[in-house]
């Protein structure tokens, strides 16, 4: 009985082999040399309408369908070659959607992107932006959603591949940033809204440290339970509660105490918000920094600077 149990586990793996036997394809270019593999006969399978499948006839080249195949699927391994025989490409494909490594090469042999897929979806990418610097993204636990989405991280790096940054995104307008000094010591950690058309604001937590790894200034921002895209007051940053700064020896230097204040129309919608810091020496709350004025329709209409209760003119 378990000799039989063995045989009959063996026959789907031989039959798939069989029916996705293995073709190699090269084909010359002006400019280079392709060589690929296809299964000789396709398989009866049930195409994913959300995905793109790559195929081969002699007619067309290489091709691809969203949801379906016009020839025979690419399998494994994919090379392309530059005319002085210089590995320019190299590509992965499993019955005709991408899977594993993609990579590209300059003239010189140095790596300019690699993108990792799975499944025919992009799971992480690095390459070299217009400026030279490398961009990270990875996204393991939503495939195909590698871009400023829920659990998508981002890591940009500068010209030497020294990480100068790292991103993690818990939905399409709010991550956690850390930046980082070039001896890989922390610089900032902050929790950012980033509201489209700005470089986003801090919210909650926010904390600096000095290159020999001691705090800065820490302190918080003022912050809902929630970090909500639709929510226009994270476009204000107001300090909420004791901010503190040290000394690089690690020592207090001194500390200030903060609150946020909103005010509304008798129409619910905003009238003023800003910070208040507090002066120990009145008793007092005072204006301080930027403070935002709305008109009833809840449209910003005019801004002021304040420092200690005194507004701060453009020209002083």
């Amino acid at each position: 009985m378990k000799k039989l149990l063995l045989i009959l586990l063996c026959v789907p793996l031989i039959a798939f082999s069989q029916d996705c036997k293995n073709k190699e394809i090269k084909i010359n270019y002006t400019n280079g040399l392709e060589i690929f593999n296809v299964c000789e006969y396709n398989l009866n399978i049930n195409y994913d309408e959300e995905k793109e499948y790559f195929w081969y006839t002699s007619f067309s080249k290489i091709n691809k369908t969203k949801g379906g195949s016009g020839g025979q699927l690419l399998n494994g391994n994919y090379k392309f070659y530059d005319e002085q025989g210089n590995m320019r490409m190299q590509k992965s494909y499993n019955l005709g959607l991408m899977d594993g490594d993609h990579i590209w090469w300059d003239s010189l042999g140095n790596i300019t992107s690699r993108t990792s897929y799975q499944d025919g979806l992009s799971v992480y990418t690095k390459f070299q932006n217009d400026e030279g610097y490398w961009i990270e993204w990875e996204n393991r636990s939503f495939p195909g959603n590698l871009f400023g989405s829920e659990g998508a991280i981002k890591r940009s790096y500068d010209k030497y591949n020294t990480l100068k940054s790292k991103q993690t995104f818990y939905n399409m307008s709010c991550y956690h940033l850390i930046t980082y000094y070039s001896n890989s010591q922390k610089e900032m950690e902050a929790t950012m809204h980033a509201f489209p058309g700005t470089d986003g604001n801090c919210y909650g937590k926010i904390t600096w440290w000095y290159r020999n790894g001691n705090i800065k200034i820490k302190g918080t921002y003022y912050s809902e339970e929630e970090c909500n895209f639709y929510n226009p007051l994270y476009l204000t940053e107001m300090k909420d509660g004791v901010w503190e700064w040290y000394l690089e020896d690690g020592e207090l230097d001194y500390s200030c105490t903060y609150k946020p204040e909103i005010l509304f129309w008798p129409n619910g919608n905003k009238k003023s918000l800003g910070t208040l810091i507090y002066s120990a020496s009145t008793d007092t709350w005072l204006q301080h920094g930027k403070w935002e004025y709305f008109d009833d329709g809840g449209i910003i209409d005019f801004t002021k600077q304040f420092s200690w209760g005194d507004e701060v003119k453009e020209d002083e």
